[in-house]
Parts: structure tokens; sequence; C-alpha cells
């Protein structure tokens, strides 16, 4: 199975996707979120290593990526100024898009590192379906053992890193 080349995306006000739209140089998805640098790992001033990012990607009209905006606003062990802050700058960065406009959008998969987070529409290659039937196979004389035959379908899945 296929993903598709442009991946349509629902604006829904108030939820994950309320920052997403039109602007005069194509399209944006803008988002506030926390996140971990890649490898790490949890220890107990885990509050430090959340860290809170502003992130305002931008499109053609087509859905190819442009551009991302990205910035670290804070970490978690001081949640409501970091918080508030990416709030700020996202609210800033969309202020400044000429013609805004909130409503569905639809882009192509991309991917974008920064401060070590992998941020974008990622694609990922994985086997998410395997059936299974049972058989039965003639080992001799009369002999009859179980055995399972089976098929294992790799799909692709795409995943949001706002």
């Amino acid at each position: 199975m296929a993903v598709p080349e442009i991946i349509p995306i629902v604006y829904e006000p108030g939820y994950h996707t309320g920052t997403i739209g039109h602007w005069e140089g194509g399209q944006f998805f803008g988002s506030v979120i926390a996140a971990f640098r890649e490898g790490y790992t949890r220890t107990d001033d885990w509050l430090s290593h959340k860290r809170w990012y502003a992130i305002l990607h931008t499109f053609d009209a087509a859905g190819h990526h442009l551009d991302s905006r990205i910035e670290h606003t804070g970490a978690d062990d001081d949640h409501r100024a970091a918080v508030d802050l990416a709030n700020e700058r996202l609210k800033h960065w969309l202020d400044a898009l000429p013609g805004l406009r909130f409503d569905d959008i639809a882009i192509q998969p991309f991917q974008h590192t920064f401060d070590g987070v992998l941020f974008g529409l990622v694609v990922q290659q994985r086997s998410i379906l395997t059936i299974r039937r049972p058989q039965t196979r003639r080992q001799g004389r009369g002999d009859t053992r179980p055995s399972t035959s089976g098929l294992s379908l790799a799909v692709p899945r795409v995943r949001l890193y706002r």
C-alpha cells in the first residue's frame, strides 16, 4: 500500500490542527509542542529535558515543503513560561503571513531536524498486519503436525512530528 503523494489534513479549531491553513505564499502548519531530543532516556530531572517549541512549517500551493521556522522556548520545569512564549511566537509568525486563512490543507510528507528533534510529516515503513492460519502438514505415514503459514503486509504509516 502506497502513501499518497499529497496528504489532506482537516482544520479543526481548538485541536491539534487549529493552526493550519492558507496564506498568499501557499499553505502553513503551525503548532506548539513539547519533545525530547533524540536519544534521551528517562532521568529524574526529565522536566528539564522536555523542551517546548513554537513551529511554523510553510508549503507552496501544491503542498511542497518550503521552510520550517522553529524556536525552542523553554523546558517543562518552567512549563507555563515555556508554553506561553511558544504561543506568543506562533501567534506573531502567523500574524505576519499575508492573506492568512485557517482551513484544510494538503501537503507532501517532509521532515526537518532542529535541536536534536525530528519534526515533520514522516512516512515510516512497518509491518502492521499479520495473518496466520493453522495448517496440518503430513510428516510421514499418518503423522500430522500443526504448522502455520501466514502473510505479513508491510504498509507505510505516516506519522506527524509536529
